[in-house]
């Protein structure tokens, strides 16, 4: 949840988009006291104000306990999504399972064309899937979306050569910690016994998520540039990733134009291999 760049003033806009990430990225909802702790008294305030116009709603509250909030909209496509007793499916009306099979078919492909595109936006977990999707798209081997506190968010293979990759949706850029954080998973690799030879290691980073790509900039600060490059650590942008999938999809030839993203990426700034 950041601050408007043009006043340094939160919008209704800026909360409600904040608190739907912060429920993406926890896996829960949250309490009004989440987001005055993540951006401030001044969220709280236009929280409480969103809640009285019903743009929020209130799902748990009581004396000295949190109030738990989510935005209406979410709150109330949950609530259509009602269990179909299994009995009904042998009463359905004729064409309704062709109905069914040809809209799965359409559903799965807008879900990968949904995910893809959280590659421009998104933070956490929902980032993650896409990163892992997007290298499944780009050609590289045994990709593992993790989803394991203990480990990085992604593993992937290359030429024989294992891959670690740390994903960051950020406001604005990727700091020293998210670098040492990738370091760090490299260490525990290596203490398993594993070849550092044999190993490569990218940060994949959505920095200045909020803003269109033409109007970000670094995605490192300046010390998390200095030790990607002593660590020898590739550094993606995940709007990069986007554009690369772009362009495969207009290939002619999209096999080899899998294969000269993979070898452009291997080949990133500070990567050593």
């Amino acid at each position: 949840m950041t601050t408007d760049s043009r006043d340094g003033v939160l919008t209704d806009e800026d909360v409600l988009a904040g608190v739907e990430d912060l429920i993406a990225a926890n896996g829960k909802l949250v309490s009004l006291g989440d987001i005055e702790r993540e951006s401030g008294l001044n969220a709280r305030r236009v929280a409480n104000r969103l809640v009285e116009s019903g743009q929020l709603k209130v799902l748990f509250e009581g004396n000295g306990l949190p109030t738990v909030v989510a935005p209406t909209l979410m709150f109330q496509e949950a609530l259509r999504k009602q269990r179909r007793p299994p009995w009904t499916r042998d009463l359905a009306l004729p064409g309704r399972r062709e109905a069914e099979d040809a809209l799965e078919e359409q559903r799965q492909a807008l879900v990968r064309h949904d995910t893809l595109d959280r590659l421009l936006y998104a933070t956490g977990q929902p980032l993650e899937e896409a990163v892992a999707l997007a290298l499944e798209e780009l050609g590289f081997d045994e990709v593992v979306l993790t989803g394991r506190p203990d480990d990085c968010d992604v593993r992937f293979g290359f030429e024989g050569k294992t891959g670690l990759l740390e994903a960051k949706g950020k406001a604005g850029q990727a700091d020293k910690a998210d670098v040492l954080q990738l370091s760090g998973w490299v260490d525990d690799e290596v203490g398993r016994g594993t070849d550092p030879d044999l190993l490569v290691a990218a940060l994949a980073v959505d920095a200045f998520r909020e803003r269109p790509p033409a109007e970000r900039r670094g995605a490192l600060t300046q010390e998390a540039e200095r030790l990607a490059k002593r660590h020898g650590f590739a550094v993606w942008t995940t709007d990069d990733l986007h554009r690369r999938l772009q362009e495969i999809a207009l290939a002619s030839d999209q096999e080899a134009a899998r294969r000269d993203h993979r070898q452009s990426l291997m080949t990133a700034n500070y990567l050593r291999r």
